[in-house]
């Protein structure tokens, strides 16, 4: 695939990093689209666009196309779509659905970075109390997280929302993390832990979809998940898979997580009479 992750770095306008981000989540589509369907899905100027292919190495839009389409004849995604279309399912959405979540998790892979994972899982360890803000879907995320991380003897402590986060403030202290988890948009609460960073110096790490989300303070580490267009259903698949990573990579790190699995098993055993698995 043509490798737009290495602009996001750049020095842009903040018109060229809407046109960025909408390169990046739209890359399967984008080489059958004008310079003026784009314009106006963002809501920037044609002219804009037109100095933006510049920037990216690119004499014009014309070149920028021809070299997508060559970058998108071999991908693995393709592959993977040309395999399911021959499936001869009663239920063709069941395909269409199964396509779109791999395709998530591999748009996905494009922008996550292992170092990110490494480094939020050695934070995690580290931390004196572990905190999670998760609102809306990603919830059920965080509860999955919270449930595999019991076992390695680490309990996460949710932050509710509205004014409540207020009172969390409190209690969140300079050797803690919290875990916040911002996709689509960035609500009060997200801005309001990671500006108070900065005064307490608790550690962060961001769960999100958004490439350039425009935050004015930086998140100790940044996990990245596609979830799907603005305007589609969000499959919080990829996301599922993120958090696997995080986890395993924990068991990886932490000196006794073995240790923990061991006890876990024998106090299973111990009180086996009460309650059978």
């Amino acid at each position: 695939m043509l490798d737009l992750s290495v602009f996001k770095q750049t020095k842009l306008s903040a018109s060229d990093k809407l046109i960025l981000e909408y390169l990046l989540c739209n890359y399967d589509t984008a080489s059958m689209e004008t310079a003026t369907d784009i314009a106006d899905k963002i809501g920037i100027s044609y002219a804009t666009i037109s100095r933006f292919w510049n920037k990216i190495g690119f004499r014009n839009m014309k070149e920028f196309k021809k070299a997508l389409i060559q970058s998108k004849d071999t991908t693995p995604v393709s592959k993977i779509k040309n395999t399911l279309a021959r499936l001869h399912d009663e239920d063709a959405t069941i395909s269409e659905i199964i396509s779109r979540n791999i395709a998530t998790i591999h748009k996905t892979l494009d922008f996550l970075s292992p170092a990110e994972i490494d480094s939020a899982a050695a934070l995690m360890i580290e931390a004196a109390k572990l905190y999670v803000f998760a609102p809306d879907a990603s919830l059920g995320i965080a509860d999955i997280l919270r449930y595999r991380l019991r076992r390695f003897g680490i309990e996460l402590i949710l932050i509710e929302g509205g004014s409540s986060v207020y009172e969390y403030l409190l209690n969140i202290a300079k050797k803690d993390v919290v875990l916040i988890f911002s996709y689509s948009r960035v609500i009060s609460e997200v801005s309001i832990l990671l500006e108070h960073q900065k005064e307490a110096g608790y550690g962060t790490i961001l769960f999100t979809d958004m490439l350039t989300n425009g935050l004015s303070c930086n998140p100790s580490s940044t996990i990245y998940c596609y979830r799907g267009e603005p305007t589609e259903y969000h499959s919080m698949v990829a996301a599922l898979s993120v958090i696997d990573c995080l986890v395993l990579k924990i068991a990886m790190k932490k000196e006794n997580s073995i240790d923990c699995i061991d006890r876990l098993n024998k106090i299973r055993t111990q009180y086996s009479e009460y309650i059978k698995r």
